[in-house]
């Protein structure tokens, strides 16, 4: 709706020009010395020209309601008493400059081209009957004048159309900046992530393959022998590097990646390695939400801040995990374990990373405690995959 725009910004000047035009018009009267009669219609057709003045902005624009301003100026010029009333003469400049605040550039050129003839009409009659230097020279000084407005309008549109265009282009441009500043992080994550899995790799088949084979070795040296307890220790010693080794294994793998998919897989190998009960709330098909790689770390890096904290705080105490696809598109979360020492909460590092990394995403992140638990809780906004993801 720019034409409603243009009538509520531009209203100070339809309110300048209605004042400026009351006194233009009284002082016109003053010289006309006009008959009741003539000065009743005189007044009227000022009436008139006011009042449509002021309606005019009502209707969609275009240049023929301009036009309806022309006529009435031409017919209160056609009953003065002077071939030309300069007071009155001067209401054409009121409208054009309206004209050109409140129309298009185009739609101002076809006004100027209806009203500029009716504003020269009287300089014209006077050149066909008083050839002189006086009607010649006012002929040229108000046809100049009328250019160099319509000059002036044009100059302004063209400066709009151009801080248009530029705010335009720079809205594009840092489109494109963010776009590209998005693609570069995406890019240096998969680089990454490429990486992370080679090192993963190399350990599985190097690492983890030596201490398999050792923990093969010291078994037989168990069977040949007796039991030798400095023995026993070094098998669980091996045993619990290799079980290691596969913990680093996982991290290193990329799973928080996977989607939500390796998310659920997630909680449920942290569910059989650590000591502690976790009760899963899930909505129907939560293993089908479409999860891009940068949400799933959020999440998969959320979760994994809360169950350690949960390990180290509830001693062995239940741990509720609720995860729920909800309206509008988004991935609600709420996890909840005991507290047992239940005192002032500050928000350590782990927590911060955490408010930062949902928030950064655009969703919403909180924490409190209440009755003897401890919550965190929030959405995270579920933004479409596209083809290469």
């Amino acid at each position: 709706m720019p034409w409603i725009h243009k009538m509520k910004t531009g209203l100070p000047l339809i309110l300048g020009k209605a004042g400026l035009s009351l006194l233009l018009f009284a002082v016109a009267l003053s010289y006309e010395e006009a008959s009741p009669e003539r000065l009743t219609f005189l007044l009227l057709l000022f009436a008139l020209f006011m009042g449509w003045g002021f309606a005019r902005p009502f209707f969609l624009p275009h240049f023929l309601l301009f036009l309806v301003d022309g006529v009435i100026l031409y017919l209160m010029e056609y009953e003065s008493k002077y071939v030309i009333n300069y007071f009155l003469h001067s209401l054409y400049i009121m409208v054009l400059l309206e004209a050109g605040f409140l129309l298009s550039r185009k739609m101002f050129d076809l006004t100027f081209l209806l009203l500029a003839p009716l504003s020269m009409a009287k300089f014209v009659y006077l050149l066909l009957h008083e050839w002189n230097g006086r009607t010649i020279s006012e002929f040229l000084f108000n046809l100049f004048a009328l250019l160099f407005m319509a000059a002036l309008i044009h100059a302004k549109e063209i400066h709009r159309e151009a801080m248009a265009t530029t705010q335009e282009l720079y809205r594009e441009l840092l489109d494109t900046y963010k776009k590209l500043k998005e693609e570069r992080k995406r890019a240096e994550e998969a680089v990454l992530l490429r990486e992370r899995t080679r090192i993963a790799r190399e350990i599985h088949d190097r690492v983890g393959h030596h201490l398999t084979g050792l923990i093969l070795q010291l078994e037989m040296l168990s069977l040949e022998g007796e039991r030798n307890e400095k023995l026993e220790r070094i098998k669980e010693m091996a045993r619990l590097s290799l079980a290691e080794t596969r913990k680093a294994v996982h991290a290193l793998s990329g799973e928080e990646k996977r989607g939500m998919k390796g998310i659920l897989e997630f909680i449920e190998r942290f569910r059989r390695l650590h000591p502690v009960s976790i009760k899963l709330n899930l909505s129907d098909a939560i293993d089908q939400v479409l999860l891009t790689p940068e949400q799933s770390l959020v999440l998969f890096r959320l979760l994994q801040e809360s169950l350690t904290n949960a390990t180290k705080h509830s001693k062995g105490e239940e741990v509720t995990i609720t995860l729920l696809h909800g309206e509008g598109n988004r991935l609600h979360f709420h996890i909840k374990n005991a507290l047992l020492n239940e005192g002032e909460i500050r928000e350590g590092f782990g927590l911060s990373a955490m408010r930062e990394r949902v928030e950064e995403a655009g969703g919403r992140f909180s924490y409190f405690a209440d009755g003897g638990y401890f919550h965190v809780e929030g959405f995270l906004p579920l933004r479409q995959l596209s083809e290469e993801e």
